[in-house]
């Protein structure tokens, strides 16, 4: 963190004293983390040309802006939906930090630096978790929206949501024909997720894509059959590319259902 020197500091309590800027700016702790904030937003904005990145309107250390989201009906208020869109946007900026440092680990082994030859285990099993959390936390917004969705779209008040996932959306998906163009992602997303969370035989193996980031898993049929296996690649380009479509599409019908 860069250190603000004493002289700004003394010019800075001056104008607090007179009124002139707000308190805040009276602490030294305060007035670095602006300088700190400022240098890291400039820095996350060189990320959107380098990765493949979450189209949330932000990068990751901004602070929250209510824009970001839709505006709301009384009915989606009540349901609380305020605060979840917030916070479901705001972890996704965690996302695309885990995003980068994923890409940047897949070029590291790519490259067999020499740390990833002194530190070659933990180097390949973050890599590893990492993707694995991307994966969940896709999914998890996807869920989220689609559970937004299908209650929004509903005349009576809803008190038990009957399609709040992925899983239950593409065993009923006449249910919300809107999301008809992404069944395809949807599924794939499903399957990725549900496999790293569930497959033995996915916890037995360390995969890397072989000329970009991908997400990988090994499949054994629902742990029906171990011994005969499938596995599983995914570009992380496109597999953010099609949530980034996702992302906007659901939150135009939240925009569109609340009008």
């Amino acid at each position: 963190m860069k250190k603000v020197d004493d002289e700004t500091m003394a010019i800075l309590r001056e104008k607090v004293e007179k009124g002139e800027l707000s308190p805040i700016y009276g602490m030294p702790g305060a007035v670095e983390a602006m300088f700190e904030y400022d240098e890291k937003v400039k820095q996350q904005k060189e990320w959107i040309e380098k990765y493949p990145l979450i189209k949330t309107g932000k990068v990751p250390i901004e602070n929250f802006d209510i824009k970001l989201i839709p505006t709301l009906s009384k009915k989606a208020k009540e349901y609380g939906f305020t605060i979840l869109l917030i916070q479901l946007v705001a972890e996704l900026d965690i996302t695309n930090e885990s995003i980068v440092e994923y890409c940047n680990l897949w070029k590291e082994i790519k490259a067999n630096s020499g740390r990833v030859c002194v530190i070659n285990n933990y180097i390949h099993t973050k890599e590893n978790y990492l993707g694995k959390s991307i994966v969940h936390d896709l999914k998890h917004f996807a869920d989220m929206m689609i559970s937004i969705v299908w209650t929004l779209s509903q005349k009576d008040v809803v008190r038990k949501l009957e399609i709040d996932s992925i899983g239950k959306y593409l065993k009923n998906p006449k249910a919300l024909n809107c999301f008809s163009e992404y069944v395809d992602f949807l599924a794939v997303l499903n399957e990725m997720d549900n496999t790293q969370k569930h497959a033995i035989t996915n916890q037995m193996s360390l995969l890397a894509g072989r000329d970009e980031p991908c997400f990988c898993c090994i499949d054994s049929n629902h742990n029906k059959d171990i011994w005969n296996v499938s596995v599983k690649v995914v570009s992380v380009a496109q597999t953010v590319e099609h949530f980034n479509a996702f992302y906007k599409f659901s939150m135009d019908k939240i925009s569109e259902l609340c009008n």
